[in-house]
């Protein structure tokens, strides 16, 4: 029995120093310095666009097994738009290639979930989170920055988010040269939560809250129009997949639900839609509309409603 048990010691103890060795190896050659530069040049060599993050640190002996990890400031630069003819440059907006760009990001990631090709992050805090699209035509813009067209999506491993906060967060933008259209939303608040798997696997609490810009061909349309999100989005795996069920849309003063199953990882297609408006004044929906957009309705009076729901 002793030499049973002194077998079983050495047998498990031999894999545990080794593993043991390799991070210790591990955290003394990959440097903040030297992680920053792998980084860069990986993630800038995947995507078709400029990645760069100012020092990239980490823990993982005082966290284990989680890797905790914080950068400074990360921007994402496009090149989707570097062959374009100086006749479409001359007409994109100022700072069209910037697509990405953030004041700092922390998280961390549980290492020995990685070893069984699983992704579990937690505490993603990301700060003066800013995005902007931009697109010339259908086929010409600065988003299309993945390779093959995003095939990759159809192969999506399982991943867990515990949660994930933005801090300050800044703004997210869409500019149309063809249509000569701009939106943007301001953004308030955004916020992701896992949600126990005891109640639902795989689900998350989704909350967003902002204010919309929009105009088009010069005219304003929008102006601090409030949006709101809220509620729960569950994920498939093998083949990916996203749900969403009762899920609550506020735009203005419009009150919706929506329910869709949007199918991902074996071609994109809709599998369920439904989406429900409750009752609404007409009139105090049209107060968010610029005054000088509708002069011919200054002072009238009404207490239409308007609503719908699916057949």
């Amino acid at each position: 029995m002793k030499k049973i048990l002194k077998i079983t010691v050495l047998s498990t103890a031999g894999p545990i120093s080794g593993v043991v060795l390799l991070l210790g190896g591990l955290t003394l050659w990959l440097t903040p310095a030297r992680l920053t530069a792998i980084v860069n040049s990986r993630l800038s060599e995947y995507l078709e666009a400029d990645v760069k993050a100012d020092s990239i640190s980490y823990t993982l002996w005082t966290s284990f097994p989680r890797l905790n990890i914080s950068t400074g400031r990360i921007s994402v630069v496009s090149r989707t738009l570097k062959g374009v003819s100086p006749q479409i440059r001359r007409v994109l907006p100022a700072g069209a290639d910037s697509l990405a760009s953030l004041k700092s990001f922390a998280g961390s990631i549980n290492v020995v979930d990685l070893f069984l090709n699983r992704y579990v992050v937690h505490d993603i805090r990301i700060d003066g989170l800013r995005l902007n699209f931009v697109a010339y035509n259908d086929s010409i813009n600065n988003y299309s920055i993945l390779p093959d067209g995003g095939e990759q999506m159809k192969r999506v491993p399982y991943f867990l988010i515990k949660s994930m906060e933005l801090e300050h967060p800044g703004s997210i933008s869409y500019y149309s040269l063809a249509s000569q259209s701009r939106a943007s939303i301001r953004l308030s608040s955004l916020e992701l939560l896992n949600i126990p798997r005891k109640v639902a696997k795989d689900s998350y609490r989704l909350e967003l809250a902002g204010k919309i810009d929009a105009s088009s061909a010069g005219l304003n349309i929008l102006t601090g129009f409030p949006v709101s999100l809220s509620g729960d989005i569950r994920l498939h795996f093998n083949p990916f997949g996203i749900r969403l069920t009762d899920y609550s849309i506020n735009l203005g003063n419009i009150r919706s639900k929506l329910n869709m199953s949007l199918g991902i990882g074996d071609g994109p297609r809709v599998d369920e839609f439904s989406y429900h408006i409750s009752s609404v004044s007409l009139m105090s929906l049209l107060n968010y509309l610029p005054k000088e957009f509708i002069p011919s309705m200054q002072g009238i009076e009404a207490d239409m409603q308007i609503s719908a729901w699916p057949p």
